[in-house]
């Protein structure tokens, strides 16, 4: 997605708390961690350019703003599980050919 300057754009009054709303529940909705303000600003991006395109429901601009900021911002540390299970000679079963 590609964000734009917010220059030269208008809200009236209600489309203004309808934003403000969307942001505040958005930005409820991570944890406290190192990248916080990142996203904060990645939300009101978000929020920003679906008002821009029109969209005027609170709980949409906050789906907007939040779907895939954790897939595409957020880094966890992946971690691999491998057990090196040795199989006892006497669960081993022969194959047939």
């Amino acid at each position: 997605m590609k964000f734009r300057s917010a220059k030269n754009i208008f809200f009236d009054d209600e489309t203004t708390k309808i934003m403000g709303a969307a942001y505040e529940r958005a930005c409820k909705s991570i944890p406290n961690f190192s990248r916080a303000e990142r996203m904060r600003v990645i939300f009101a991006k978000r929020i920003l350019e679906g008002a821009r395109l029109g969209e005027r429901d609170p709980h949409r601009l906050h789906l907007r703003a939040i779907n895939c900021s954790t897939i595409n911002v957020v880094r966890t540390r992946n971690v691999g599980v491998v057990r090196d299970i040795t199989v006892p000679a006497y669960a081993q079963v022969p194959r047939s050919a």
